[in-house]
C-alpha cells in the first residue's frame, strides 16, 4: 500500500476502505 504524503489524505482513503467493507456486508 501506498502511503500518501499528506496523512489527511491516508486517513480518507483507511476510511474509504472502511466503508466499503461494510457496505459488502
Amino acid at each position: 500500500m501506498l502511503l500518501a504524503l499528506n496523512p489527511v489524505e491516508t486517513f480518507h482513503k483507511q476510511a474509504d476502505v472502511m466503508v466499503n467493507s461494510f457496505q459488502h456486508l
